[in-house]
């Protein structure tokens, strides 16, 4: 989201000693980037790449334990000097084989009752054929009334996996309302991240919310972006430059394993890009994002298969600005 600093606030920054050439709009009140350590202290911003997921998967199926899981993953991040972006919790809520089966009575009671007492907070649920719950949507106080007073409509969905012993998925509809105070709107909890289900939820918002938003801003699952497109179709959608980075750094940090210099370097260069709002801005796009990739080509320290391979990521990115998204005139989605 983007809003326009008071003017005494602008004052402030500009009497500030400045890189040349930046404005207000680049400076940030916190540091962007965080040691491994700060981030595993935090359950929203530890993960498993793609592939760790892929192996833990496979690993799951052939019936191995999670605390087994865990030590092979752990194993061969070391093996490898890879980061360890997991902790024994993590991979036992998502790998666990012994996921309970969530018995949601008594949350189904609380949000009918809610809803007898208070009609602005409207639920939905979607049970699979032997009565077990598949999906649930549900309105959060005061949500409709700020959605329905607000202009921009501006909204940020995220799912979070892996964190419950059911291995269902929670999503939260935040917005930021008119007094720059962060909002949630609604909730889903959804068994299966696929775009039937992610359909089912976008409906349900439509339903009780009485429009769809005229901005969204989601992370890269593909899914998700299929629902929104068939859901949604008057919606902007963007990609989050918080998991955009995520995604960055676990394909091109490998390349500068041990050299922290370059990797700040190019990590600035990422952030520059991410940061900037401007008219003009839309113009230097693709000269900028081609030093970045030159950047990594030169500096990347890996073999040439696997730089080839994050090269051919760093395009895909690239083309993601545009292709399959709606855009808005000066704004890019990193």
């Amino acid at each position: 989201m983007i809003a326009e600093p008071p003017t005494t606030s602008i004052d402030v920054l500009k009497a500030k000693d400045c890189p040349a050439g930046a404005s207000y709009h680049s400076i940030h009140n916190h540091d962007l980037f965080q040691t491994v350590e700060e981030k595993n202290t935090n359950p929203a911003l530890r993960d498993l790449d793609e592939k760790q997921r892929e192996t833990a998967q496979m690993l799951s199926k052939a019936g191995l334990s999670s605390v087994a899981i865990y030590s092979y993953l752990y194993s061969e991040c070391k093996e490898t000097n890879t980061p360890v972006t997991f902790t024994k919790a993590d991979i036992y809520n998502q790998f666990n084989r012994g996921h309970s089966v969530l018995d949601c009575s008594n949350v189904l009671k609380y949000l009918h009752s809610r809803y007898v007492d208070n009609r602005y907070l409207p639920y939905d649920v979607d049970m699979s054929a032997d009565g077990i719950m598949d999906r649930l949507f549900f309105v959060l106080g005061d949500g409709m009334k700020t959605f329905g007073t607000s202009d921009t409509r501006i909204i940020i969905y995220d799912t979070k996996h892996g964190t419950n012993r059911y291995g269902f998925k929670i999503g939260m509809f935040v917005t930021v309302d008119g007094n720059g105070c962060t909002e949630v709107l609604a909730g889903s909890v959804i068994r299966s991240e696929d775009e039937e289900s992610f359909s089912w939820v976008f409906n349900c918002f439509i339903r009780y919310f009485r429009d769809s938003p005229k901005i969204v801003f989601t992370d890269s699952d593909g899914a998700m972006a299929a629902a929104i497109s068939s859901t949604w179709a008057n919606t902007t959608h963007l990609l989050c430059s918080f998991h955009l980075w995520k995604n960055f750094y676990e394909h091109i940090h490998p390349l500068f394993t041990g050299d922290h210099e370059n990797w700040k370097e190019v990590s600035s260069m990422w952030w520059f890009l991410a940061k900037q709002t401007d008219m003009s801005c839309k113009y230097m796009f693709d000269s900028c994002f081609a030093v970045l990739v030159n950047f990594v080509e030169i500096h990347g320290k890996t073999s040439d298969e696997n730089k080839n391979k994050q090269l051919k990521w760093l395009d895909g990115l690239k083309h993601k600005k545009t292709n399959g998204l709606h855009a808005i005139p000066g704004v890019t989605v990193l």
